[in-house]
């Protein structure tokens, strides 16, 4: 992607990053200002979708820190930059299931039930220094792999 975007005219930097980590989110953006010297957009779309009985899961599974943990960390980091340079937009990938959810989908459904809360919430924070958060809640995308194995689970 990096490459078709340079080889068309525009610019990109791929920084990798482990959403889990605080310390490569640091890293991310102090290597995105050092290049770009400023932020003026997020999007938090690093997420895991775990469809499994209650009864089946393991606390292992209710490990919100990519779909919650890592948002809020990318949010805490960037604001500052956000806010010094006057402002900026966040958007947050959420899901369809933080509203209207099916069974087996209780650890996902909390994990983007939670990024609305604190998608809501960073909003009337941060409105103050014209940033402006949303979230996005987009349902299931019908691929040709994607859809076979979830297609089960409808019926």
């Amino acid at each position: 992607m990096k490459a078709e975007i340079n080889e068309s005219g525009g610019e990109a930097l791929f920084i990798q990053t482990d959403v889990q980590s605080e310390e490569s989110i640091r890293m991310l953006v102090a290597e995105t200002v050092k290049n770009y010297q400023r932020i003026d957009i997020l999007v938090n779309n690093a997420g895991i979708t775990l469809f499994k009985s209650l009864l089946d899961a393991t606390i292992a599974d209710w490990d919100l820190n990519i779909d919650l943990r890592g948002a809020f960390l990318c949010c805490k980091y960037v604001v500052k930059e956000m806010i010094d340079n006057g402002g900026g937009v966040i958007v947050n990938i959420s899901s369809n299931h933080a509203i209207a959810t099916i069974p087996h989908s209780e650890m996902y459904a909390a994990a983007k039930g939670g990024l609305n809360t604190m998608t809501r919430s960073m909003a009337l924070s941060l409105g103050k220094h014209n940033i402006r958060v949303n979230a996005i809640c987009p349902g299931f995308t019908v691929t040709e792999r994607g859809f076979r194995k979830k297609r089960n689970l409808f019926m």
